[in-house]
């Protein structure tokens, strides 16, 4: 170890450029949807290595990730610790599927209003963007094709068959977290806190309603006075996740107040308000 002054000084300019870098990572603007196409344009991903393969191989390609048991919580005090960003979000804004940062995986990102934060940095009007590790893209080149497009495209699957294809329209709790370390390289940015990415959502409105998607004047008090009062039940997605027997088909307006009362009992400052 060096221990002169030149040595000494070195060091210290190594720390400080390390601690700039990541102070200038920490602060990178979040990406959104539209970010995300502008970044992979249907070009790119026909050229890029995996969609090479697949039409090299002339079949499509399939990933079956498996959820590790071990990622689930088991309550929904741990669920909401272990997150960076607890908020009620709208209806699914936009979403596009894309190549994970690996490039060996596809991934889904979706555009969220926020409604109401239980915890984390975005407040009610933001416009929130998450990824799932679930999705194809096409691998062909030109348009993608109405039908016919399976065996040129690239497919993955967290959870096989055990995640509900239903389509619900939202609004959602979601329980968000950044990734960390290796985990950038499936699911950059925000992701779902627990099983691999996949537990986290749950659906507390099923019908589609305009208040409900945070862009109309007075939607987001709206929407909240319809949520408080609504007759519909909470929907948990993911078959194998142990929450699902907790809150699966508990009343919307019970649910919300048990997310509030742990958020106020753990002593996060949470928001309501209007949209920006």
């Amino acid at each position: 170890m060096e221990t002169s002054g030149h040595g000494f000084a070195r060091v210290i300019v190594l720390i400080a450029t390390a601690i700039g870098c990541g102070l200038a990572q920490e602060a990178a603007p979040e990406k959104h949807v539209k970010d995300i196409r502008a970044e992979q344009t249907q070009e790119m991903i026909s050229a890029s290595p995996l969609c090479q393969r697949v039409r090299t191989d002339g079949h499509g390609y399939m990933h079956k990730r498996e959820v590790d048991p071990a990622t689930l919580e088991k309550d929904l005090t741990a669920l909401m610790q272990k997150s960076d960003e607890v908020v009620l979000a709208s209806i699914f804004r936009t979403q596009t599927r894309a190549l994970s940062p690996s490039g060996e995986e596809v991934i889904e990102y979706f555009d969220v209003k926020v409604l109401r934060t239980w915890k984390g940095s975005h407040k009610v009007g933001d416009l929130l963007t998450f990824a799932m590790p679930w999705g194809a893209v096409y691998c062909g080149i030109g348009p993608v094709p109405i039908r016919g497009a399976g065996n040129a495209s690239a497919f993955t699957m967290t959870g096989g068959f055990d995640w509900e294809t239903i389509r619900y329209a939202g609004p959602y709790v979601l329980f968000l977290r950044h990734s960390r370390g290796d985990e950038t390289q499936l699911l950059p940015g925000l992701r779902l806190t627990g099983g691999d990415g996949m537990q986290g959502l749950f659906v507390v409105k099923y019908g589609y309603s305009r208040e409900c998607t945070g862009v109309w004047p007075d939607s987001v008090a709206k929407c909240s006075s319809i949520l408080e009062a609504s007759p519909e039940t909470v929907a948990v997605r993911y078959r194998r996740d142990p929450l699902k027997k907790m809150y699966e088909g508990m009343p919307v307006p019970s649910f919300l107040n048990e997310v509030q009362a742990l958020a106020d009992s753990l002593g996060y400052p949470s928001q309501t308000g209007t949209t920006k």
